[in-house]
């Protein structure tokens, strides 16, 4: 079980992203023009994820699934969200697992990545918003 979920949750619940703009700039050098062009930039490229990933996991396509969520993680941190790295960290471990027939598909794994499908269209309309 993911160990932040419950504060994911409350996130979702109140429409709000952990987005820290302190932490986005430590990982860009404290540049701010190279924040902001990586955030137009990520938006850009990556409006259409969340649908693309609700897709996957209706059609059960997990390795997709985990190519969209690992990308996410990839640059999470430099978007500023320890929340939206370390959940998408826990779910490519398990999907990964789940490739290697490690464990079976779960109601919870399912109920997981929605979770964080929704949190992350939350935080990706905070970084729509900013640019």
């Amino acid at each position: 079980m993911f160990k932040n979920k419950k504060e994911v949750i409350e996130c979702i619940q109140n429409n709000r992203d952990d987005l820290d703009n302190n932490l986005a700039l430590e990982y860009m050098g404290n540049n701010q023009d190279l924040y902001s062009k990586v955030v137009k930039l990520y938006v850009q490229e990556n409006h259409q994820q969340v649908e693309l990933m609700k897709e996957y996991l209706k059609d059960k396509k997990y390795w997709e699934l985990y190519n969209c969520i690992h990308n996410i993680k990839g640059l999470s941190l430099n978007l500023g969200s320890r929340l939206l790295f370390s959940f998408s960290e826990y779910l490519c471990h398990n999907l990964v697992s789940l490739k290697e027939n490690k464990f079976k598909e779960s109601q919870e794994l399912i109920d997981d990545i929605n979770i964080f499908i929704e949190f992350y269209r939350i935080c990706l309309e905070t970084l729509e918003k900013s640019v």
